[in-house]
């Protein structure tokens, strides 16, 4: 059955309010974990293109954008912020490289995304009490780094310079991280999904482009059908369970003890083979299971002599 042309209005104007809410924090997040505006682009395309008839959640929209980005290549590129003509910036960019992956998308999600623990647990599909470890970790990993960073660039700079640093130091990471240029969806998009209609103020700071990807190259997974089939996935409109442990965080598996592929497999209760006495001597031989048993009788190898007393 076709869908009525009522209900194609209605989720058209949906897909347009969905786009001015998060459109803006959606790209950002995909062009900062792919490095590429034309690949964050089709992530955004994707996730707005196959909402549902009602509008789901945030933090949905953020975990459907995130199966899509580890679909995709990692494209590397260079720091965009010159340090002769934006020391403050240059120096906030530097210290989030030097952060893991993990650590820097979680700061991306939270400190300039905006999303809550439980979203951001919703979207890691992690325990809440770990999404709040995780962030609370890399915020204080970026402390550091900031920190180390300010200490080493001396007392002999300009004092607007010196006030900025110092601002630095006890700023927010949303107002610190806010410094940095990050990506803007393009117009083009805007005008897909929402037509010429005036756009309401987005949540995300309206920066330039900040071309940052992660430092670690992400493989490829299997084909998701929702990307083809433009379904949203339905396991992602409601928060995980606690009581379901996510693959990723089960615990491992004690590792088989290994045995001879050659040799066919044994009884438990066999005893085996007897025991057999290398110098050939007539004594009957002690089983290690407490057990006697009487020697086999073999031929006893040339050059050993029978010990004395035997």
């Amino acid at each position: 059955m076709s869908q009525s042309l009522t209900d194609q209005r209605h989720r058209a104007e949906l897909i347009a309010e969905l786009y001015d809410l998060h459109a803006a924090g959606l790209f950002a997040y995909c062009a900062d974990q792919l490095g590429d505006l034309g690949s964050a682009s089709d992530v955004l395309v994707a996730v707005l293109s196959s909402v549902p008839a009602t509008a789901p959640p945030r933090a949905a929209l953020y975990a459907f954008a995130r199966r899509e980005i580890h679909r995709r290549d990692i494209v590397y590129s260079p720091p965009a912020v010159d340090p002769l003509i934006d020391p403050a910036t240059a120096l906030v960019e530097r210290s989030l490289r030097e952060l893991r992956p993990h650590q820097r998308e979680v700061l991306v999600l939270c400190a300039v995304c905006g999303l809550s623990k439980a979203e951001l647990a919703w979207v890691l599909d992690v325990a809440p009490d770990t999404a709040e470890e995780l962030a609370v970790g890399a915020g204080h990993r970026l402390r550091q780094s900031l920190g180390t960073a300010l200490a080493s660039t001396g007392v002999r700079v300009p004092k607007p310079v010196a006030d900025v640093y110092g601002a630095l130091g006890v700023a927010p990471l949303r107002d610190v991280l806010g410094r940095l240029p990050w990506p803007q969806p393009p117009g083009a998009l805007r005008i897909h999904f929402a037509g010429s209609r005036t756009a309401a103020p987005a949540p995300l700071f309206v920066k330039p482009r900040w071309p940052s990807p992660p430092m670690w190259p992400q493989p490829l997974a299997d084909a998701d059908p929702a990307t083809s089939t433009v379904i949203f996935p339905a396991e992602l409109l409601t928060p995980p369970s606690a009581a379901q442990t996510p693959v990723h965080e089960a615990t491992t598996a004690p590792m088989p003890k290994l045995r001879d592929p050659f040799s066919p497999p044994r009884d438990v209760l066999d005893p085996g083979p007897p025991l057999r006495d290398p110098l050939g001597s007539a004594r009957t031989l002690r089983d290690p299971l407490g057990e006697l048993r009487p020697r086999t009788l073999h031929r006893r190898p040339a050059g050993l002599r029978r010990p004395a007393g035997w």
